[in-house]
């Protein structure tokens, strides 16, 4: 009578683990715990599992992409993505945390599951906990940053140039006689608003010799900054998803990477293209990782749209 082979299946079922969490554990992937992997391994042996030499450490060919939301900005990048990922023979599994670090981190933890090769991430306006990403990191999980970075994490990162695009906005608004301009958002996180700010504190020091220091105020305090102003008032919002919870028809809005006055309409060409091909560039950097087995000890931070395209 022939002996029926033990399954990967069966093993997370007396175990109660997940078959993904056993797959990993056998494979020697770094990001199942030690615990974890020597009680997987010894019910393994015990009941006579064994596995193909040719599958315990083949790659997944799947790459993780977290973004904070999946607007038109961020599906311009994507589409650039899903183009040099293809080509180099890897598939994208894609997640939105709506800038909410709680479902970041849930997203991470199911990419880890599934066995991602490696990590595309945008950061949430909320994250803050940085341990947990370097841990992945340090497992040998590659992770590249897109448009927005952790300063605190060391890694590659593709972004976009929002401080000189921040100024050349500001200084057109400026020059047009708007001298009222209320910067919207956040400025400490992600360092994509604080670049973008910069740019607009620039500018504002160059043209506003009346205010010692900017106005910042947040979606909230946008009705009382109205009522207040006898003057227009221009909106320079931090993000474009800020700008997207405004009425344009009731104040000047001005978001990155758009020209103003702002609508809700797609992206100028040029700017969808530099969008695209910031996500090409973001899994080429990734890939490249995943070649590369040596420690790193120095890191590619490249900045999209130098020129000024506003």
């Amino acid at each position: 009578m022939k002996m029926q082979r033990i399954t990967q299946k069966q093993i997370s079922q007396v175990l109660n683990l997940s078959q993904v969490t056993v797959s990993r554990a056998l494979r020697g992937r770094p990001d199942i715990s030690v615990e974890t992997k020597e009680k997987i391994v010894k019910a393994a042996q015990e009941m006579g599992f064994y596995a193909s030499p040719k599958s315990e450490r083949k790659p997944s060919r799947l790459l993780g992409v977290i973004l904070p939301t999946l607007d038109s900005f961020y599906m311009s990048v994507v589409q650039g993505m899903v183009r040099d990922a293809e080509k180099r023979g890897y598939l994208l599994t894609l997640g939105a945390s709506n800038d909410c670090e709680k479902i970041e981190r849930r997203l991470l933890k199911s990419f880890l599951e599934l066995g991602v090769d490696g990590i595309v991430l945008s950061p949430s306006v909320e994250t803050r906990e940085v341990k947990f990403l370097q841990r992945i990191i340090t497992k040998g999980i590659p992770i590249v940053f897109c448009d927005r970075i952790i300063d605190q994490i060391s890694a590659n990162s593709v972004t976009m140039n929002y401080e000189n695009d921040a100024y050349c906005q500001a200084k057109k608004l400026y020059e047009s006689g708007i001298s009222k301009i209320v910067f919207l958002g956040p400025i400490d996180a992600p360092s994509s608003s604080y670049r973008r700010y910069l740019g607009f504190l620039k500018a504002f020091k160059e043209f506003d010799s009346e205010n010692d220091s900017p106005l910042i105020i947040t979606l909230g305090q946008i009705e009382k900054c109205l009522s207040r102003s006898s003057e227009p008032v221009a909106f320079f919002c931090a993000d474009y998803k800020t700008a997207m919870n405004l009425d344009p028809t009731s104040a000047v809005v001005v978001a990155p990477w758009t020209s103003f006055p702002f609508s809700r309409n797609p992206f100028p060409t040029l700017v969808v293209s530099i969008l695209q091909e910031m996500g090409e560039r973001t899994v080429s950097i990734l890939v490249q990782d995943l070649q590369n087995q040596e420690k790193k000890t120095t890191f590619n931070h490249i900045i999209m749209g130098g020129e000024n395209i506003c």
